[in-house]
Order: C-alpha cells, then sequence, then structure tokens
C-alpha cells in the first residue's frame, strides 16, 4: 500500500491535543460510509494507548531532611508500580430542562461543565525490609500522628525551625504522560497534573498466621488529588518527555547480565570437560 501523503493534518488548533499537534484526516479515512477507501487506510489507522508514565514533578517538602526519601518516592511512583488506576476521567456536561409543546418533551440547555474526580491508587509488590508499607506509613504519620494527631516531623527536626504546613508541605505532584507507540515528545498523545497527592491508607500490613502457607503481599495505596489538563499541562508534558528522551533508549543493545565466566566459576562443567578431553584424547593411529 502506498503511503498516503494526506492522512495527517497538521497545526490542527483547538481539535487537537496542542495547536501545534497532528490528528488524522478522518475526511479522507473514512471506510463505513459508502463503502471502504482502501487507499486511503493510512488515515484511519486505529490507535492504540500503551501503559501511561507518571512522572513525579514534585515531592512533598517535608521529604527534605529525610535520606533516601526523594529517591523512594521517585521510584515506587515512576517505576515500580504495577498497576495504576482511578487517574482516568472525563468531561461532563449537565442541563436544565424547561417545557416545550404539550407532548411532555423537554429542551435541555447545558448548565454546568465538570471534569470526573480522580483518586490514583498505586499497587506495588512490597519488597524487602516492608520498605512500601513503612515509607507510606511515615508519610502519613508526617502529616498526622495518630497519638498525638500532630506532624511528627515537629519531633523529628526539634533543633529547626519548622515552616506552618501547607499543601506543599505534605503532597506531591505527579505528571501523566500518555505516549503513542513512537515514544517522540513530539507524538504525545496528552498530558495532565495530577496536583495536592497525599495518601489515604497504607492498606493492611497483611500479618498473619496460617501453617504452611507463606505469602508475597501486594500494597494498593489510594491518594487524594486534584486534576489538571489544559493545553498547557499538554505542552509541560512534551517539554518533560524531551528531557527524559525515553525515545532514545535502544533496549536491542542493552547491557548483558554477564559478560564472562565468573572466577570460581572457572575450570569447572563444560569448560572442564573440553580441557580434559583435549590433554587426555589421542590419535591412536598418530
Amino acid at each position: 500500500m502506498a503511503e498516503s501523503t494526506t492522512a495527517i493534518i497538521r497545526d490542527v488548533g483547538r481539535i487537537g491535543s496542542v495547536p501545534e499537534a497532528s490528528v488524522a484526516n478522518l475526511s479522507v479515512g473514512a471506510q463505513l460510509g459508502l463503502g471502504s477507501h482502501l487507499a486511503q487506510l493510512d488515515a484511519a489507522t486505529p490507535l492504540t494507548f500503551s501503559p501511561i508514565f507518571p512522572i513525579v514533578v514534585h515531592s512533598p517538602t517535608m521529604f527534605k531532611n529525610i535520606p533516601y526519601a526523594d529517591d523512594v518516592m521517585k521510584a515506587l511512583f515512576e517505576k515500580h508500580a504495577k498497576s495504576i488506576s482511578g487517574i482516568d476521567f472525563e468531561y461532563q456536561l449537565e442541563g436544565s430542562p424547561t417545557p416545550v409543546g404539550h407532548d411532555g418533551q423537554q429542551l435541555y440547555m447545558p448548565t454546568q461543565s465538570r471534569r470526573s474526580p480522580v483518586s490514583p491508587q498505586f499497587t506495588w509488590q512490597e519488597v524487602s525490609g516492608n520498605l512500601i508499607w513503612n515509607f507510606i506509613s511515615t508519610w502519613i504519620q508526617n502529616c498526622r500522628h495518630p497519638d498525638t494527631q500532630a506532624s511528627m516531623v515537629s519531633a523529628i527536626e526539634s533543633g529547626e525551625a519548622v515552616t506552618p504546613q501547607l499543601m506543599s508541605s505534605f503532597s506531591a505532584d505527579v505528571l501523566f504522560i500518555q505516549f503513542d507507540s513512537t515514544m517522540r515528545p513530539e507524538n504525545i498523545i496528552d498530558g495532565f497534573m495530577v496536583t495536592s497527592m497525599w495518601p489515604q491508607q497504607t492498606g493492611m500490613a497483611g500479618f498473619a498466621r496460617t501453617p504452611g502457607e507463606v505469602t508475597m503481599p501486594d500494597r494498593s495505596v489510594t491518594f487524594y488529588g486534584l486534576l489538571q489538563h489544559n493545553t498547557n499541562t499538554k505542552r509541560v508534558a512534551k517539554q518533560i518527555a524531551e528531557v527524559i528522551g525515553l525515545h532514545r533508549v535502544n533496549y536491542d543493545v542493552s547491557t548483558p547480565v554477564a559478560n564472562q565466566i565468573a572466577n570460581r566459576l572457572l575450570n569447572k562443567g563444560l569448560q572442564q570437560e573440553v580441557a580434559e578431553a583435549v590433554s587426555s584424547f589421542t590419535d591412536q593411529g598418530a
């Protein structure tokens, strides 16, 4: 099939993710009208969504004096989640009715536009040291300790001045980037922010005893958060995607897990067998 030169409309203004975006040319790619137009299949290419990428752009300022806290948070949110749900949303338009005619029909007028709320939920596989559960527990106690209903930060940093607790003190901001299959910044599908994120609970620790049973706990934590989605969040997503450069990584030349035999395994196994064979096999005819 020949490449179509009209499959994409560029700089689409308000109908694309951003004014400089590219979208499918629906007017030439329609396949379900009178009949198919196979020469224009490029313009009817179905869209696929790969897993979304979360990028932590702000961590709670109370983490600044906690060793490894920022590192753990970035790793958990960006690289360790088995699943992320509760971040999907829609736009809703409410209507108010008024009677039209005498047969009970109603004319509706748009009254209120809304975004549906988000409640991000991250699921992780617990790791050595019960790190994830303890990290979320520390985050919660730094907001309010259950024994005092006061932030634990003041007690930990008793020798330093502590500013009044602000949203930025205990919450995080996460940028979510929906890439297309090329992973290139200029082709991202969408980008949105969830701000003021902080955990609702640790989830149950999983302590129990059933003889003969060993468990491998998951940690599912739901966060509060506010959604921000507009043209500028998509532009920021593009800018940050350019900085990160995911598309530059070529896993075809990734580092092998080993490039030689470990020293304590030398002259063993097949290598030993070959050495013994070379030294003992002789040509009887010679």
